[in-house]
């Protein structure tokens, strides 16, 4: 719109989708030795497969929230990658995937929003997603970044990196749970408000 309109540009406000109200901070103490890593998607843009081979040689559980097909669960088992895969979930118990979790793997292609970052950032979980839109405009720096969803050794290091920086982890966890808020109906909220507000002036 910007693009072909250039002169509506400092009129126009962008309120971002409410719908992580109920996904509150649950605390969770990492242990680098026995440590769950989520994801939560198997369609193909999700690209389940890449977080299935980087994960070879990090001892940890994989956390699958949709069925997996026969190919995914036999490409885990090959690569004996210890897995759980839940499905058909009420929205308490996709809730509790989060807090089981200590690490959100989202190497999707593409998305439409990408909610899953910011129901991660807001249980206080850090989330490892592509440097792609609108991954990029949704987690901002409270996120860590990988150029290619499809690349196992990308996403292999970035975990790697997040499990020996402790530092790194809880500032993204910080930024996540900053980041989050923008998107609680409250703020949802009072941005409508306030562009009522100037309207009526």
């Amino acid at each position: 719109m910007c693009k072909e309109l250039p002169s509506i540009r400092d009129k126009i406000s962008v309120i971002p989708s409410g719908s992580i109200d109920g996904f509150e901070y649950y605390h969770k103490t990492f242990d680098k030795s026995n440590f769950i890593v989520l994801q939560n998607g198997v369609r193909p843009h999700k690209n389940l497969e890449t977080t299935i081979q980087a994960l070879q040689g990090i001892s940890c559980k994989l956390l699958v929230v949709r069925k997996m097909d026969e190919s995914q669960i036999q490409l885990a088992n090959r690569l004996n990658i210890k897995f759980e895969n839940v499905y058909d979930l009420s929205p308490e118990e996709v809730k509790e995937t989060y807090r089981r979790s200590d690490i959100v793997c989202f190497p999707s292609s593409y998305e439409g929003f990408g909610v899953i970052t910011i129901e991660a950032q807001a249980i206080g979980r850090p989330v490892i997603t592509t440097n792609k839109e609108p991954m990029k405009s949704v987690a901002g720096d409270a996120a860590l970044y990988i150029n290619n969803p499809k690349d196992p050794a990308q996403l292999h290091d970035a975990i790697i990196k997040l499990i020996n920086d402790d530092k790194l982890r809880e500032n993204l966890i910080k930024k996540g749970l900053e980041n989050s808020r923008q998107y609680r109906l409250g703020s949802i909220a009072s941005k409508y408000i306030d562009i009522f507000s100037s309207i009526e002036k």
